[in-house]
């Protein structure tokens, strides 16, 4: 029960936080916006309990030998791979001058129209897909999605978004940076 319970807040966490980080640091920025974040959170909470009952029940498609669904319990939901390609391309589309919420909702129409790529790819044979996409193609992608998240994870580790950006501001302006990071950031412990 303990274990279920901790899984259950676990999976939550996944599902919240990529809507959180995309809304707080590129498509709202400072100040931030509450209601935006609110309603990303709610969209996809609600979305992973909708596609969770999908891939749950496994309905066969009349005429054909494809399912809709698994059948097996696991909970859908959303992914951290998309984070890096979302927040260079909003920050892109805001230094063209598009808005914050505009360059999302374009985010969300393009990853929308790419679904159905990825519904093409779910009729099409193993083989035709491990012809289209190597392991060798697959393994450096995956690699290249760690890479580009190995920033913002040294980012957090050393105290958050705000005291890196402190540290790169003050570096090379003056000589006392990382004392300046220290006193803004006290619970880094220098060792």
């Amino acid at each position: 029960m303990i274990m279920g319970l901790q899984h259950a807040f676990a999976m939550v966490g996944g599902l919240i936080t990529p809507p959180l980080v995309v809304m707080k640091f590129t498509v709202c920025g400072f100040p931030f916006c509450p209601d935006l974040q609110q309603y990303a959170v709610s969209a996809a909470l609600i979305t992973s309990g909708i596609c969770t009952i999908i891939n749950i029940s496994k309905i066969k498609i009349p005429g054909t030998n494809f399912f809709i669904g698994s059948g097996i319990l696991s909970v859908m939901g959303t992914s951290f791979t998309f984070l890096p390609i979302f927040e260079i391309a909003i920050s892109q589309m805001k230094a063209d001058g598009i808005s914050g919420e505009d360059a999302y909702g374009k985010m969300l129409g393009t990853t929308m129209v790419c679904s159905l790529l990825e519904l093409f790819f779910s009729f099409l044979p193993i083989k035709a897909i491990k012809k289209t996409f190597p392991p060798i193609v697959s393994s450096i992608t995956v690699i290249l999605i760690g890479v580009a998240l190995t920033g913002t994870g040294m980012k957090y580790w050393g105290g958050g978004a705000v005291c890196a950006e402190m540290v790169w501001k003050n570096h090379g302006k003056a000589p006392h940076a990382f004392v300046l990071y220290y006193e803004r950031c006290p619970h880094f412990v220098l060792t």
